[in-house]
């Protein structure tokens, strides 16, 4: 790979692992919150001092609306398993950010040019390893990504790093 190739790859890696970032971090909690109301309002339609207020005796077909719902999330939380999702996503995070660090020393190292061509290639492909590893579980975890968030990610990676957001 020739020097200023090279130096273009590194980059635009380094750009993608930092979207990868921001993009993970955001489906976490976004899962994490499903995952939290979901836990509060089973708490709250499972509790018999709920099912005696006084309210539920005008719109009782409310609170067995309320009933069955709960019922039903209370069988399909174990499908879902948003607790090892979470925990899954935890690490693809982890790992996106760990890859994302890793190219933003070997960008400065480049940049002050600390490195031979030899060092910068053999740095970079070290990396990409563990960037197909990331891919892999992102697979795993979920198909589909989000083009809206993806969009929203991609414009903070250039916000953040003070570069020039293309036109809408």
């Amino acid at each position: 790979m020739q020097v200023t190739g090279i130096r273009t790859a590194v980059w635009n890696a380094l750009l993608t692992a930092d979207l990868n970032v921001r993009y993970w971090f955001e489906i976490r909690n976004s899962y994490n919150r499903r995952d939290q109301a979901t836990k509060i309002f089973l708490a709250v339609t499972s509790s018999s001092a709920v099912a005696t207020w006084g309210i539920w005796a005008d719109i009782g077909w409310l609170w067995r609306s309320l009933s069955a719902a709960s019922a039903v999330l209370a069988v399909a939380l174990p499908i879902l398993n948003w607790t090892k999702k979470l925990a899954d996503m935890a690490d693809l995070h982890g790992a996106w950010v760990q890859i994302r660090n890793q190219y933003d020393a070997l960008w400065r190292r480049m940049e002050d040019n600390q490195l031979t061509d030899s060092e910068i290639e053999t740095a970079f492909e070290s990396i990409q390893t563990k960037e197909v590893h990331a891919e892999k579980d992102e697979v795993r975890i979920s198909a589909r990504r989000n083009a809206k968030l993806i969009e929203r990610c991609y414009r903070e990676v250039l916000r953040g790093r003070n570069l020039p957001l293309p036109a809408t």
